[in-house]
């Protein structure tokens, strides 16, 4: 009897254990891809507590993997305890940036256990895919920052990471540049390779800028260079606005594989309070003659954050200036509104420039522009060339009068008719010109008329004869 209230009360702790913990892992299996071996890649499961007792002292193992992939590659974000009829999420990261995996697939289990040994361990199934790790990167990226306004022709320049904030002017030049390379120690070559920069509004109109530049094909460990360069442009920005970039570049290898690599980075804008830009200049004729003139034409814009107006006792001066030509004007009291819109936001001036005492040169003048945005603070600077040349001349030439001697000509007539006499002598002008003058139709005409007076003579002289 004894034996069989033993027997009885075993079974009834056996159920009551089994009832009071029941531990269930879902899902209870995945998958993790790694496209890039230096990214960690994370999953997620829950833990279910499905009995009434609480769990505790939670550990888990590792085994699979081919033996590559260990506890040490693996964090999981088990909780403390567990009450009975509750879950939990647990996060679970693999980071395998210390491992050199070759392509493939890795297969592995991670058990979960606590510390109640009558509580079955749950199993995860995890498979880790390692595909064609990326083997075209950036290499030597930089940027270049050059202000309209500075007389530096390199204000900034710094190398150019992930995640970097550049300060950029409005009319600023920027360059980005740098080197494509491929990684393969072995003979594969990536072609079609494009690197591509997308900024946004910074093309003007609030268009985003983008371009494209083709990198040669490239041999196991060759690199080749790209650079591309643009200017801020005006009226699209307000002072420490912001415009995100990415510049990225792909290619395909020999076995159809593609390759990638990408940074992002951000552009803020810094704009003066007070800031007169000139927009152009130019001159009519940029080469003239000594006493002639020019106009010489200024654009000023108003680019600051604040109108400049005699109310706001602030206003904008231009002068324009070169003592060797004698140049030296200046317009005061320039008022100009900040709004785009507005006419006066951006003005065109003029300015006549007389040349009558300049000194001819082989090289250009320049002649100097500047504009302030009140009349002691200079804002922008800008010049012009000038190539003032030799003075025109004007060249009289004098007439010139040939004077020739006469020329005598002899005509011999028929022999038996006053042979060997004089027959007519006349003076003849020799015409240098081309074609017939009136003193050769003369001579002509003569001699027509002596021939026929000559063939009137013989026949006379045959009729007397006759008789």
């Amino acid at each position: 009897m004894n034996a069989k209230i033993f027997m009885g009360l075993f079974f009834m702790v056996v159920f009551a254990l089994s009832v009071s913990a029941n531990l269930n892992m879902v899902p209870n299996s995945g998958t993790l891809t790694f496209d890039d071996l230096n990214v960690a890649e994370s999953t997620s499961f829950t833990l279910e507590n499905n009995g009434s007792s609480t769990l505790g002292g939670f550990d888990f193992t590792v085994t699979g993997f081919s033996g590559l992939i260990t506890k040490t590659n693996f964090d999981l974000t088990l909780p403390a305890t567990m009450n009975g009829s509750t879950t939990s999420s647990v996060t679970m990261t693999v980071d395998l940036s210390s491992l050199d995996l070759d392509m493939g697939d890795y297969n592995g289990t991670i058990t979960v256990m606590d510390n109640n040994t009558a509580v079955a361990d749950p199993v995860y199934d995890l498979k880790i895919v390692v595909p064609q790790q990326n083997m075209l990167v950036f290499d030597n990226l930089e940027w270049d920052v050059e202000f309209p306004r500075s007389e530096d022709p390199s204000d900034d320049d710094d190398d150019l990471y992930d995640g970097d904030n550049i300060e950029i002017g409005e009319g600023s030049k920027v360059v980005i540049s740098g080197d494509v390379k491929n990684l393969f120690d072995e003979d594969i070559k990536i072609e079609d390779i494009e690197v591509n920069l997308e900024i946004e509004n910074m093309d003007g109109d609030g268009d985003d800028y983008e371009e494209d530049e083709n990198i040669k094909d490239l041999k196991d460990g060759k690199d080749d260079s790209f650079s591309f360069e643009f200017y801020v442009p005006y009226d699209e920005f307000d002072d420490k606005d912001t415009a995100s970039a990415i510049l990225w570049v792909e290619g395909e290898d020999e076995n159809n594989v593609m390759h990638y690599d990408e940074i992002r980075f951000t552009f803020r804008i810094e704009k003066d309070n007070e800031e007169v830009t000139i927009m152009d200049a130019y001159l009519d004729d940029d080469e003239v003659s000594c006493g002639e003139s020019t106009t010489l034409w200024v654009k000023l814009k108003n680019t600051g954050e604040d109108d400049l107006s005699e109310d706001d006792r602030n206003t904008a001066t231009l002068t324009i200036e070169n003592k060797k030509l004698g140049i030296g004007e200046i317009i005061r009291d320039i008022e100009m509104e900040s709004d785009e819109d507005d006419d006066s936001n951006e003005q065109l001036f003029s300015f006549n420039l007389d040349l009558s005492d300049a000194e001819p040169s082989s090289t250009r003048y320049s002649i100097k522009i500047k504009a302030y945005s009140d009349e002691d603070e200079e804002s922008d600077i800008a010049a012009v060339l000038l190539l003032v040349g030799e003075c025109e001349t004007t060249t009289t030439q004098a007439p010139v009068t040939t004077t020739q001697a006469p020329v005598t000509t002899t005509l011999t007539l028929p022999e038996g008719q006053g042979q060997g006499q004089n027959y007519a002598t006349f003076p003849t002008v020799v015409n240098t010109k081309k074609g017939i003058s009136a003193s050769t139709w003369y001579i002509v005409l003569l001699i027509i008329v002596i021939v026929i007076l000559i063939i009137l003579a013989i026949i006379m002289l045959g009729y007397v004869m006759r008789k």
